[in-house]
């Protein structure tokens, strides 16, 4: 006779069980709803890029820059699209498409970012004749990153290195004799620009005839970042004599980007002393 035992129903496992295994599949489910959400595609020539822009160390003098007085270009990237366009300044600082071909359109709601560079040199240039001004020459280079839902605020460096020649009359010097002066500058003299970059080419150091500017007469000069520690870096003709001034040790002899290098030179008859104030920002008065 066979014997049949009763079998007992399994009950259902304890919540504690399933619950990892329930967060679990909450979890990848949010995660993949997150994802999907941040790289949302978004209409083509729906939400146009929209930028703001400043100029972090203005140039107070003529011979480069200083805020944007309206019409200036600059050349734009965004992360993710091929290719740069050309965006106009307007004298508030809002930058617009130059025409409809160069507008940007977000793609998607991811962030991205996006660089800006000003003026758009794409080339090895000579920048060794600044007597008319430095404003060719002055590369000003932005970075951000934003969103297709804001406006992106562009904060401009200079990516070359200012220096600023002032003489004094010493022993033996009249102001008449100052102002007959001549100053030269030294450094490399053929530079390389691309998408905003500065590539100095180190074999063609040599002589950059600076801005003299009339007002505080300086003689001012932008310079691609190099180290000019042994090398003669200014030099001053007067009353048919020459001096020179080469710097001795790398706090005075390198040259950083966006920096303000600043050498008062009293002027007398048989020599020169050298008063040199490094690593200000362009800005200092």
């Amino acid at each position: 006779m066979k014997i049949i035992r009763n079998i007992a129903r399994r009950p259902w496992p304890r919540i504690g069980g399933w619950l990892p295994v329930v967060m679990l599949i909450c979890g990848v489910l949010a995660s993949c709803s997150s994802e999907d959400e941040s790289t949302a595609p978004l209409p083509d020539g729906k939400y146009p890029l929209q930028l703001t822009a400043e100029v972090a160390q203005p140039q107070t003098r003529a011979g480069g820059k200083d805020a944007w007085t309206g019409g200036e270009e600059i050349r734009v990237s965004l992360e993710g699209v091929f290719g740069n366009k050309t965006y106009v300044m307007d004298a508030s600082g809002n930058a617009s498409p130059k025409d409809a071909d160069n507008a940007f359109y977000w793609k998607n709601t991811d962030e991205a970012r996006v660089s800006a560079w000003t003026p758009d040199i794409e080339s090895e240039t000579d920048i060794s004749d600044q007597s008319g001004g430095y404003a060719a020459f002055d590369v000003l280079y932005a970075s951000a990153i934003g969103r297709y839902d804001q406006a992106i605020n562009l904060r401009f460096n200079h990516r070359m290195a200012k220096v600023e020649v002032t003489l004094a009359a010493g022993d033996d010097i009249t102001e008449e004799e100052l102002d007959g002066a001549t100053v030269k500058i030294y450094g490399v003299w053929e530079v390389k620009f691309i998408d905003g970059s500065v590539n100095p080419k180190e074999s063609t150091y040599g002589e950059i005839k600076p801005y003299h500017d009339g007002a505080t007469k300086k003689f001012e000069a932008v310079m691609a970042p190099q180290n000019t520690t042994g090398k003669v870096l200014i030099e001053i003709g007067i009353g048919g004599k020459t001096f020179t001034y080469t710097p001795d040790t790398d706090a005075v002899g390198k040259l950083e980007a966006g920096k303000r290098y600043a050498y008062t030179i009293t002027v007398k008859a048989n020599g020169i002393d050298v008063q040199a104030m490094t690593g200000g920002t362009w800005n200092t008065a």
